[in-house]
Order: C-alpha cells, then sequence, then structure tokens
C-alpha cells in the first residue's frame, strides 16, 4: 500500500514554473495511475482525514485486512 496525502498548497505555492492546477492534477492521476500498475494499492488522504484520525485509521484498516 502507499499512501499520499492531498494538500491544497500543491495546486498553488507548490506548482512548478508555468506548471498550471490543471496540469498538475493530470500529472498526479497519471504517476499514481503507473504506480497501481505496479501492484500496490494507493490510499490518499487529506488535513479532513488528520483532523478525524479514526476516519483514516478505519479505512486504511479497511483496506489492509483481507476479505474473507
Amino acid at each position: 500500500m502507499i499512501g499520499e496525502f492531498d494538500g491544497e498548497s500543491t495546486y498553488g505555492r507548490l506548482l512548478r514554473p508555468g506548471q498550471t492546477p490543471g496540469r498538475a492534477v493530470v500529472e498526479e492521476k497519471i504517476r499514481e495511475d503507473l504506480l497501481r500498475e505496479l501492484g500496490p494499492e494507493v490510499v490518499r488522504w487529506t488535513w479532513r482525514d488528520l483532523r478525524e484520525p479514526q476516519h483514516l485509521l478505519s479505512r486504511l484498516r479497511r483496506r489492509l485486512t483481507p476479505p474473507l
């Protein structure tokens, strides 16, 4: 499993020179698809998840628990 935090600054002050927020989203999706092709599941979380850690822990547990 691969985890990644999604913050709003990714599409604002952290943009590379000349990069648009739309292009950043497209590049992010392409990168995530390439990671998924390697096999691991990708889990994303935001500030909301960190403010409600039980929500994030519940999501992670569901994904880590093998199906019966």
